[in-house]
C-alpha cells in the first residue's frame, strides 16, 4: 500500500491494517531522517511552463506527459521510483509512507506522482489528510498492464545498479 501523508502515523493504526513492513520516504516535507525522494519532484522548467500558460486541459495532459517522460528517461529519477514501487510489489503488506508538508504547491507534486504510479502500474496510491482518512484506506493492486509495465522497469531498475539489494541501502 502507499500513501501519501504529513502525518506521522502511529504505529498501533499500522498494527491494526497488519502491516509487516513500513518504509517510510520524504518527498516535501521537512523531516531530516527519512530518505528523500528529491529526483521525483517536477523540475522548475517543468513548473514554469505550467504557471505560464496553464489554463486549460491540454496543457494539464502535456505537463503530465512530460513528467512521465521526465521520471521514465532520468535514470535518478527511474531509481527513486523504483524504490517505491518495488517493495510493494515484491510484498503486498508493505506500507510506503510518502510524507509530504502541508501546502499547495508540494500536496500538487505529490498528486503527480501518485497519477504517475496510477497511470503507469494501475496501482492506486492514497492521500491522508488526518488519522480517520487513514482508517479507510483499502488495498491496491497492479492491474495486468501495470504487472508487464513493473516486470519490464524491474530489469531496467536491475540493468542500472547491478540488483534489487540496492534499494535497502538508499
Amino acid at each position: 500500500m502507499i500513501i501519501f501523508t504529513s502525518l506521522d502515523i502511529p504505529t498501533e493504526l499500522l498494527e491494526e491494517k497488519r502491516r509487516s513492513q513500513v518504509i517510510k520516504y520524504n518527498l516535501t516535507s521537512y523531516i531530516a531522517g527519512i530518505p528523500t525522494l528529491d529526483m521525483l519532484l517536477p523540475r522548475y522548467q517543468m513548473m514554469d511552463q505550467s504557471i505560464i500558460g496553464y489554463n486549460n486541459e491540454e496543457d494539464d495532459i502535456n505537463f503530465d506527459y512530460n513528467y512521465c517522460n521526465f521520471v521514465t528517461i532520468n535514470d535518478s529519477a527511474f531509481i527513486q521510483l523504483m524504490g517505491i514501487m518495488i517493495p510493494v510489489y515484491d510484498n503486498p503488506d508493505v506500507l510506503v509512507e510518502i510524507m509530504i508538508s502541508e501546502s499547495l504547491n508540494r500536496d500538487e507534486a505529490a498528486e503527480l506522482l501518485a497519477k504517475l504510479i496510477q497511470q503507469r502500474y494501475g496501482y492506486n496510491s492514497y492521500m491522508v489528510k488526518s488519522l480517520e482518512d487513514f482508517l479507510y484506506v483499502d488495498e491496491s493492486t497492479f492491474s495486468i498492464p501495470g504487472l508487464f509495465t513493473m516486470d519490464k522497469d524491474i530489469e531496467r531498475y536491475i540493468s542500472l545498479t547491478g540488483g534489487l539489494s540496492s534499494i535497502q541501502d538508499d
